[in-house]
């Protein structure tokens, strides 16, 4: 499955009114960073800052946790 069809798949799980948390859960489930950052790009331009904002903040979590252990 190619990074258009998940985020379709994704897509009809939410139906048309997604909140950016909705979407950065969508980006963060990808694999790689190239298909993320695909993914942010098919993110509603006046939504792409907030959801880029909670897929940063995850990944800074993500590292602080490793770090501590």
């Amino acid at each position: 499955m190619n990074t258009i069809d998940k985020l379709k798949a994704m897509h009809s799980k939410y139906g048309k009114a997604k909140r950016p948390r909705h979407w950065a859960e969508e980006i963060l489930q990808l694999k790689t960073r190239e298909e993320r950052l695909a993914a942010l790009q098919n993110v509603p331009e006046d939504l792409r800052g907030a959801v880029r904002l909670h897929v940063e903040a995850t990944f800074e979590k993500l590292k602080f946790r490793r770090r501590q252990s």
